[in-house]
């Protein structure tokens, strides 16, 4: 069995793609919580912030509750943003996160790796996360990202067919099994609807919403697909990139921005070990032309495991999945 996990680890790394050559002299680290693994613009408030979900992912680095960390673009300064409200039960260890407005409000919702997994909904505040309510579903098998739309409802990607003890089953992220599926809610407070809308995936884990198409990054197929919707469906499924080890979606001028991981054991040895280095590159793709250029590139001595970016303001911060900063170097 030991020699069986050797063989399929090896065949999980061999198919690492080439890192392009580093692409900034220059960056700022901005301090955050431990694994400042998504990040996201939130334009709700006065001046524009930007939301970060953090949690520790390593060993020695987890405590007993995650945070959304509040960063200031103008002077880079970051703060916890309090959540209030929440039942006493509830345990806060966030993943992906989306904002979505609806009427004249702006919420949060935020997928938490609980002993059930689940997302949590907070009206956003300009100093505060007032909690509003949990959805549950044994269809949230191990919800990664989710993205959310005006009407309140929301499409979660769940990165396996089973959640392992922290993650995805080994077996299903060394074999690039397709048992991935994306599941819509429809974000009503009581008996909320879950419905299976697309499976049969490789890992998916970034999602996003872009003029009425879904975008899905799939980590072990290396595809990014492209659905239209039906009826909450996602349906007529087009190739849009292939690119190595995808991870979170963003969104800046009809552009999807997409981080990746290249090197698949250089990023298992970095989640050992924080000085293990593990390349970071941010990708910018048009979905019209699918033409994909590099807008950030290293080898993990300015961040490792880079997991997503935002443009904001020609600069890109820049989340990972593990050390407690998020990047900022400009960007054309």
């Amino acid at each position: 069995m030991k020699h069986l996990s050797f063989i399929c680890l090896l065949l999980f790394c061999i198919s690492c793609a080439t890192i392009p050559p580093n692409t900034h002299n220059q960056s700022i680290k901005i301090s955050t919580g431990y694994g400042p693994e998504d990040l996201i613009l939130d334009t709700s408030t006065e001046t524009p912030r930007i939301l970060v979900s953090c949690d520790g992912r390593r060993k020695g680095e987890a405590s007993a509750h995650g945070d959304i960390y509040s960063i200031d673009p103008t002077n880079n300064k970051t703060m916890v943003l309090p959540r209030v409200g929440e039942p006493d039960s509830l345990e806060f260890h966030p993943h992906g996160i989306d904002i979505q407005c609806e009427e004249d409000n702006c919420y949060l919702y935020a997928i938490s790796h609980e002993d059930e997994q689940n997302i949590h909904k907070y009206l956003i505040q300009d100093n505060q996360l007032r909690y509003e309510t949990t959805f549950t579903s044994p269809l949230f098998v191990s919800p990664n990202a989710l993205t959310a739309l005006p009407d309140g409802s929301f499409y979660v990607s769940n990165d396996a067919g089973k959640r392992g003890k922290t993650g995805p089953p080994l077996s299903e992220m060394v074999l690039g099994l397709k048992r991935s599926k994306v599941v819509w809610c429809d974000g009503k407070k009581e008996g909320c609807t879950v419905q299976v809308a697309a499976e049969k995936l490789g890992m998916a884990n970034g999602i996003g919403i872009q003029n009425d198409f879904v975008y899905v990054a799939t980590t072990r197929e290396n595809n990014l697909y492209q659905f239209n919707v039906k009826n909450h469906q996602l349906v007529s499924k087009l190739f849009v990139a292939k690119i190595k080890g995808q991870d979170n979606i963003r969104f800046h001028d009809e552009k999807i921005i997409l981080a990746a991981h290249l090197k698949s054991l250089a990023f298992i040895k970095h989640l050992r070990k924080s000085k293990n280095l593990s390349p970071s590159v941010v990708y910018r793709i048009d979905p019209a032309t699918k033409k994909t250029e590099v807008i950030y590139a290293n080898k993990g001595e300015q961040i490792s495991a880079a997991s997503g970016g935002i443009i904001h303001n020609g600069f890109l911060y820049i989340g990972q999945v593990f050390d407690p900063f998020v990047l900022k170097v400009r960007v054309d």
